[in-house]
C-alpha cells in the first residue's frame, strides 16, 4: 500500500503507485480532495507549509483548534516519512526544496478519480434522515444520536459516534449542521449548549511528545528552514 497525503494532511491509502522509482505516481482525487504520494519531495512542501501555520499560530492569527490537529497530523506524516526515506533523504530535499518551481497535487501530470463515497441526505433539523447509523449500547457512548453539540464550526448535531482510536483517546462523531453540511469532531474539543465539556482532554502518545518538546516539534537537526518558505502564504488547511 502506498501513502498518500492531501495538503489538508488527511491521508489515503491504496496500491496504485508505479513500482518505478523514476516514475512520480500519479495524484488522487478523492470526493474531490486531491492527495499526492509521499515522498521526499513532498514531505519538504508541507513541512514548509506547517512552518509557515506555526509562525501564523504563534503570531496569534492562527486559532488553537486550527493548528493543534494539523500539528498532529504532521507530526504522524513525519514519523511516516523518516520510517520511508530515512533523515538524510528528508535534510536534502529541504536543502534543494524550491517552492517558486513546485507543483502543487492536481496541478500537473495525470489525476486519477477514486470512487467517491456516496453522499448521505439531510432531512431537516435534528433529522437523521439518510444516515444510517448503527444503535450504541446505552452506557457505553458519552453522546447520543441527535444531540446538538457546538464544536470550531458552530452548533452541529450528531448523526453517528466512534469509539477510542489512537487519533481520537476520547472518540469522535459524525456530525450535520442545520444547512445539510456534514463533517467529524474530535470529541475532545465539543461542548454541550451549556459550554461543558463532553468528554475529559487526554493527549495521544503524539500530542504527549509535542507538549513535552520546546517550541520548535518539527524542526531536523542541521536544516535551515527559514529561505525554503520566504514567498509562500499560510496555506488553507482544515482540521479533520
Amino acid at each position: 500500500m502506498t501513502l498518500y497525503i492531501a495538503t489538508n494532511l488527511s491521508r489515503y491509502e491504496t496500491d496504485l503507485a508505479t513500482d518505478d522509482p523514476n516514475t512520480r505516481p500519479a495524484d488522487l482525487r478523492v470526493n474531490g480532495q486531491v492527495y499526492r504520494a509521499l515522498s521526499p519531495e513532498y514531505y519538504a512542501y508541507l513541512r514548509s507549509q506547517m512552518a509557515r501555520l506555526k509562525t501564523a499560530h504563534d503570531a496569534g492569527s492562527v486559532s488553537p483548534d486550527i493548528y493543534r490537529p494539523l500539528a498532529d497530523r504532521f507530526n504522524d506524516v513525519h514519523a511516516d516519512a523518516v520510517a520511508s526515506y530515512g533523515e538524510e533523504a528528508l535534510r536534502t530535499a529541504m536543502r534543494s526544496f524550491n517552492p517558486r518551481a513546485y507543483q502543487l497535487p492536481g496541478e500537473a501530470g495525470e489525476v486519477i478519480d477514486m470512487p467517491a463515497t456516496p453522499a448521505r441526505s439531510w432531512g431537516g433539523q435534528g433529522s437523521l434522515a439518510g444516515f444510517a447509523a448503527a444503535p450504541v449500547a446505552p452506557g457505553t457512548s458519552p453522546v447520543t444520536y441527535g444531540q446538538r453539540i457546538r464544536c470550531s464550526a458552530g452548533e452541529v448535531v450528531i448523526v453517528g459516534y466512534h469509539t477510542a482510536d489512537e487519533y481520537f483517546p476520547e472518540g469522535w462523531v459524525d456530525v450535520v449542521t442545520d444547512s445539510g453540511v456534514t463533517g467529524q469532531v474530535d470529541l475532545r474539543y465539543a461542548c454541550d449548549l451549556q459550554d461543558h465539556a463532553i468528554v475529559p482532554m487526554t493527549l495521544t502518545p503524539a500530542e504527549a511528545r509535542i507538549v513535552a518538546l520546546p517550541d520548535e516539534p518539527f524542526d531536523l537537526p542541521d536544516i535551515c528552514i527559514a529561505s525554503a518558505f520566504e514567498s509562500m502564504a499560510v496555506p488553507t488547511m482544515c482540521a479533520r
